[in-house]
């Protein structure tokens, strides 16, 4: 019975392939062309256009009846929670972007490929990839249809109908293939991870490729989609392994002469070397409780995760400074409001901006002004603080410490910068500001000598109103985040995320572990070599590897759109 329902489906998908074939120009890249031939079982001689252009035009009565490809299943699939799709669904989804377009682009990728191909007449320029030489790792058809968001709807109502239509036709017991469907978002990439087409930390340099604003965030982005980063990740597991099993040989060969000596002298190098390494890249430096004996430590941000991220920037100084109307010339709009009264910004603000390739998240703060009673002499001081005033400045304060620049802006004054003594950068955060900027200095006398606010720092001197020494800033600006966040061009960089760091810290908690148990008095290797096991597991799951979790994985594809 199943065999008679197949041939009639065969039967009567015969026409539409014969009409589809007829009107389909099969164009397919130049390295792919030899293999899709081979697969479809024809040889064609080349036209010169097809010469040309690299494509191959495909004899249509010659693959009539023929199937497309061999399935070969070679997909291995791992667990999902019952939950998720079916892994043996085709999907379906516009990989092009949204809109008016001149072209768009449908893509289809799963076991129900072939049978869509052959039943489908849409009049474009088709691109087979067969399974195991796609990004999917599945046959994948990609079709080349007009723009515009009504053929693209047309188009894919039409695929799920004709899908539904050769369903109905098929008994129960051959509908082997699964659904076919809308996929959801990410799941292209979601099946490239599954087939083994890349891994986690490819998948996340992919996403922030897609996502990238400035030149600086693609060439990030670039160093993990290439394998650049996966290889760093490789090689610390590498090194954790090649320790845990001098460890082993430890406990099975540490009676022998010389064994135990030889053996864990080598082991506690190397893996000393790699936990040095780890807290250079992520930015661990004694604190003063450390320093006193503490194993308290300060953590920043990685340059990679910075710059993929955005370089942090907060403006902050006096009330009536002039930090919203730097703001809005930096931005080159009106972003902020700005007014002769102190005290205008209560909250903070954020714009973003490209400052010479690299993406500055630029933060406008409230006026952070102390006791007004210790400073009315400071021109709009003298009201009271308020209690929304108060959030604000906390906020501010609160930014200035979490940035990971700082901008002083100082209204300039003739009786030099005592005034400014409450303002003095450690009253209120840990480090001095890395730039400051005296505004104003076009209220001035020519013949004022303003000082230098905070010495050992560089100043500009300039008027945001009539643009006075704001080119030369910004230049200090870019040439600052480049000397600070420069990358090399060979090594890339071992956070990107902060999902990385989260790891790559929990790994140095157990190669810490390591390092206590196996160099201590009494060495311990039955449990020292526990945690490089424990150490190697969390770098494993930079990767993908040894996660027990599923959710995880949702969480990091559900950012991709619908048709990545």
């Amino acid at each position: 019975m199943a065999a008679k329902s197949s041939g009639n489906l065969t039967a009567r998908l015969r026409p539409i392939a014969a009409q589809c074939i007829r009107s389909i120009r099969l164009q397919v890249p130049t390295f792919l062309a030899p293999s899709l031939i081979r697969n479809v079982g024809t040889t064609t001689s080349r036209s010169p256009l097809d010469k040309k252009l690299g494509t191959s035009s495909i004899d249509s009565q010659s693959r009539l009846g023929a199937p497309l490809t061999a399935r070969s299943d070679t997909r291995r699939h791992i667990s999902l929670p019952s939950t998720s799709a079916p892994p043996n669904d085709t999907i379906f989804a516009q990989a092009s972007g949204s809109g008016i377009a001149g072209v768009a682009i449908i893509r289809i990728s799963g076991p129900r490929t072939s049978e869509l191909y052959f039943s489908l007449y849409v009049g474009a320029g088709i691109i087979y990839f067969p399974a195991g030489r796609s990004y999917t790792g599945e046959e994948v058809l990609e079709l080349h249809i007009h723009g515009g968001s009504a053929t693209v709807r047309d188009v894919m109502d039409a695929i799920w109908t004709c899908s539904n239509a050769a369903s109905n036709n098929v008994g129960k017991g051959e509908r082997l293939y699964g659904r076919v469907r809308p996929a959801d978002p990410g799941e292209f990439t979601r099946r490239a991870y599954t087939n083994n087409r890349l891994d986690l930390a490819s998948a996340e340099a992919l996403h922030s490729l897609i996502t990238s604003e400035t030149s600086r965030q693609r060439q990030v982005a670039l160093f993990g989609a290439s394998g650049l980063q996966t290889q760093r990740y490789e090689e610390i597991r590498a090194r954790l392994l090649e320790s845990m099993a001098m460890m082993e040989a430890l406990i099975d060969f540490g009676d022998q002469d010389g064994v135990e000596d030889g053996t864990l002298h080598a082991a506690l190098s190397s893996v000393e070397s790699l936990a040095t390494m780890l807290r250079s890249e992520l930015g661990l430096r004694p604190s003063k409780e450390e320093e006193k004996g503490s194993r308290i430590q300060r953590q920043k941000r990685h340059v990679g995760e910075i710059l993929t991220n955005g370089i942090r920037l907060a403006i902050y100084g006096p009330p009536n400074a002039g930090k919203s109307s730097l703001l809005n010339r930096l931005a080159d709009r009106k972003a902020a409001i700005v007014s002769d009264l102190p005290g205008t910004t209560r909250d903070v603000l954020q714009v973003n901006l490209d400052l010479a390739g690299y993406k500055v998240l630029v933060y406008d703060t409230a006026g952070i002004r102390d006791d007004p009673e210790r400073s009315s002499d400071v021109e709009g001081w003298d009201r009271k603080v308020d209690e929304i005033e108060a959030i604000g400045i906390e906020r501010a304060r609160e930014a200035v410490r979490e940035a990971d620049l700082s901008l002083l802006v100082l209204p300039a004054t003739t009786e030099g910068s005592t005034k400014f003594e409450v303002l003095r950068p450690n009253s209120y955060t840990e480090d001095d500001p890395d730039l400051v900027f005296y505004n104003k200095v076009d209220l001035l006398p020519h013949t004022s000598n303003t000082s230098d606010p905070v010495p050992g720092r560089r100043v500009w001197k300039g008027s945001v109103f009539t643009s006075s020494q704001l080119p030369d800033l910004i230049d200090g600006l870019a040439e600052l985040i480049a000397k600070k966040y420069a990358i090399t061009q060979t090594e890339a960089p071992l956070i990107t995320q902060s999902r990385h760091r989260f790891l790559l810290s929990e790994c140095l908690d157990h190669v810490d572990q390591f390092l206590a148990l196996a160099g201590g008095k009494e060495t311990d290797p039955v449990l020292a070599v526990e945690e490089l096991r424990y150490a190697a597991k969390a770098v494993g799951k930079l990767r993908g590897r040894d996660v027990s979790s599923y959710e995880i994985l949702g969480s990091i594809f559900s950012t991709f759109c619908i048709g990545k």
